[in-house]
């Protein structure tokens, strides 16, 4: 179990790491952002996302303290350059966040909640390293998979066919209700519940 103060317990920034655009909505490497929609609309969260420093976000008021919930909009790669100045601004600590971003190296149906690490070649944790100077904060690690042929971009560019799409919501869903557990039950609780358990393979 990974060592864990109270304080990383309290998240006030969820940022969902994706590519602006509808080319990009349901793509691969857009699942934080999918998983992120999907939590916002079960938790009841007001869905009208405001414009801030690159990017886009809403509030939980009723939290305590207030959280925040963002989308950058600079691309995948440059994700750093809103993230950053939205903590700053929001005198957010790097251990008051997590991020939820597309994993390669866990299967369609697998969540891991991990403190740190490294990029595993994903440009937008390289862009988040860049900008905070540090690669120590929480991350919702949704598994995509890898491809059995071709290039790793393409297949993070491209999106599921059409018969995948039910496990794939069913994923989503999965995923989002994970990020609930987490934000209700804290940290310990979460990695016990759902780390590297595939909702999609029938026990």
């Amino acid at each position: 179990m990974q060592n864990v103060s109270s304080s990383q317990q309290n998240f006030q920034l969820i940022v969902g790491l994706g590519n602006y655009g509808p080319q990009y909505e349901l793509t691969k490497h857009n699942i934080g952002w999918l998983v992120l929609d999907r939590y916002l609309d079960i938790s009841n969260i007001n869905t009208n996302l405001k414009d801030k420093l690159k990017g886009k976000y809403t509030e939980d008021s009723k939290s305590s303290p207030k959280r925040y919930f963002l989308y950058p909009q600079t691309y995948m790669n440059l994700s750093g350059e809103c993230v950053r100045p939205f903590m700053g601004y929001y005198k957010i600590p790097q251990d008051g966040m997590i991020v939820l971003h597309d994993e390669l190296d866990l299967p369609l149906g697998e969540v891991q909640f991990k403190m740190g690490g490294g990029s595993a070649g994903h440009n937008g944790l390289k862009s988040l390293e860049q900008h905070l100077g540090s690669n120590q904060y929480a991350r919702l690690r949704i598994g995509v998979g890898r491809p059995e042929f071709g290039s790793v971009s393409d297949w993070v560019l491209g999106s599921w066919g059409k018969a995948e799409w039910p496990n794939v919501e069913k994923f989503i869903d999965y995923a989002a209700h994970s990020l609930k557990f987490l934000l209700e039950m804290g940290w310990s609780k979460a990695i016990n519940q759902y780390n590297r358990k595939n909702i999609l393979i029938q026990k």
